[in-house]
């Protein structure tokens, strides 16, 4: 007998019987639709008891099963995530350029130095929906003038994902809060005081990946940040409306049935900017901003792993 779970995944139904089967195969049209399925034997004999039922479980795939299809559902399979929950690291080896102004002290402040960014994440994916989330805490920094300065990140996404014949592309939407550092005087001596900006905003994203073979593959990803709230400015005025963005391209390779590394190219713009106050120096006046701009082109290395 093979049976078959219906649209809402909870009850069990006959697709057909067969009696007096005595070949080991049985046809299985392939314009079958897809999901989940059972197969459910007896065996019987003259002059014995049945034996006692074997069942086995086993998934159809959607739309074409023609040899060309099944050849492109397990190049699907080859970047799908088995299990639903995520958990990501990643290191970032970055070349920073830094650009300040704060009209507050006259001061305009550029330079280029080494940083990284250390990233962990965990998640959740429905595997029959699609559907789920993740967050993320990042600790970047750089050196100058033999000083480390870091600076925090948190990020919530929710996902929703979905195929394009062979393609996966996911969708990303949430919410982050955010550090970055404000240096103030001459970036070339260690006559500067550095502050940090902390700022909340909504982002969205999308990722696109594809596979190669049943092992290689590559992703392509834009995210794009808004910046409409500020916890905390050195000065306590408002944040003014800006945005940062990244994008990255990087190959995959599937190194178990669990386990994906990512190693590639990201690009990223970070910019924040705040109103300068004209009553603390008497250098700013009204309508002035003070802003830090930092670009990037970062060295990234990604382990996945599913549980």
């Amino acid at each position: 007998m093979i049976s078959f779970k219906d649209s809402a995944g909870s009850v069990w139904r006959t697709y057909a019987k067969y009696e007096k089967v005595t070949k080991n195969e049985i046809f299985f049209s392939e314009q079958n639709d897809g999901g989940e399925y059972a197969l459910t034997v007896t065996a019987h004999a003259p002059f014995r008891n049945d034996s006692p039922q074997a069942q086995i479980q086993f998934k159809v795939a959607f739309g074409d099963r023609s040899p060309a299809g099944k050849k492109a559902e397990e190049l699907r399979d080859s970047i799908e995530r088995k299990q639903p929950y995520i958990l990501l690291a990643s290191w970032l080896y970055s070349q920073l350029s830094y650009t300040g102004t704060n009209t507050e002290y006259l001061s305009k402040t550029n330079f280029s130095a080494s940083g990284g960014t250390g990233k962990v994440g965990v998640g959740y994916l429905h595997t029959d929906y699609n559907v789920g989330a993740q967050v993320f805490m990042d600790i970047s920094g750089f050196t100058l003038a033999g000083t480390n300065y870091t600076f925090t990140a948190y990020e919530l996404h929710l996902i929703y994902q979905y195929w394009s014949d062979i393609s996966q592309i996911r969708w990303t939407f949430g919410y982050y809060q955010k550090e970055l550092p404000e240096l103030i005087g001459n970036a070339n001596s260690t006559a500067y005081s550095v502050s940090k900006i902390k700022f909340t905003g909504p982002h969205v994203g999308v990722d696109y990946w594809r596979p190669f073979t049943k092992k290689l593959g590559y992703k392509a990803n834009f995210r794009f940040y808004d910046t409409n709230g500020g916890s905390s400015t050195p000065n306590g005025r408002d944040l003014v409306s800006s945005f940062s963005y990244q994008a990255g391209l990087f190959g995959s390779l599937r190194l178990s049935e669990d386990i994906i590394g990512f190693a590639g190219y990201t690009y990223r713009l970070d910019r924040i900017a705040y109103k300068a106050d004209p009553n603390s120096t008497g250098f700013a006046t009204n309508g002035d901003i003070n802003d830090v701009n930092i670009t990037g082109s970062y060295l990234n290395l990604v382990l996945e792993w599913g549980f």
